[in-house]
């Protein structure tokens, strides 16, 4: 199964990533003011918000594919695919959600190993005009958890604040909006489909 790769495709998964991006904000403005949202509103946008980062970090792992960079990348960004996948579908598949902070400090633990494993390979991508964005991915990714974590040692004063706070988990959302720009920006400079490209006989 693959997206086939370029500057319309690109387009719209731009698109996408910006309507969850507004998404994430309608609802953080809705906490604060302590609106009520009918639940069945709130699970409708987050399944479909789910199902549109899924699906744009695929279209990612399709990019990398495309622009030739190691399997071993490739496969890092493929395992954290997976796993938000199974952390997703597995609360409904057991019928209930546990809140114990064993468990939740589990998760996060499992969380920063993943992230770390793909900000470890995020380093060894070779294209100069993709790795720095992916960079900034992997970077913010890792530090959002690594806060998370943090957050309740904090002791944030006030309920806006709080919930601000909540705010960094769009940053990687922003940052993919960025890769994206710059998948536009290198499709443009090549001139030529991405599955043509010639790979650097000096790398």
């Amino acid at each position: 199964m693959s997206i086939k790769v370029n500057i319309k495709t690109t387009r719209f998964f731009i698109g996408i990533s910006l309507f969850c991006l507004m998404v994430g904000l309608a609802y953080f403005m809705l906490q604060v003011n302590t609106v009520q949202v009918n639940s069945s509103i709130l699970y409708a946008f987050y399944f479909f918000s789910f199902i549109a980062v899924i699906t744009t970090y695929f279209y990612l792992i399709c990019v990398l594919r495309d622009v030739h960079e190691s399997s071993s990348i490739i496969t890092a960004f493929i395992v954290a695919l997976i796993y938000s996948i199974i952390k997703f579908v597995l609360p409904f598949l057991l019928g209930k959600q546990s809140n114990s902070m064993i468990e939740l400090y589990f998760n996060y633990l499992f969380v920063v190993i993943i992230r770390t494993y793909v900000l470890i390979n995020i380093f060894r991508i070779r294209n100069q005009v993709l790795a720095p964005p992916f960079k900034l991915f992997g970077i913010i990714g890792l530090s959002v958890i690594v806060l998370k974590i943090l957050s309740p040692f904090l002791h944030l004063p006030g309920k806006f604040l709080r919930e601000a706070f909540n705010l960094l988990e769009l940053l990687p959302l922003v940052a993919v909006i960025f890769i994206l720009f710059k998948v536009i920006t290198f499709l443009n400079s090549e001139k030529k489909p991405l599955g043509l490209f010639t790979i650097d006989k000096s790398l």
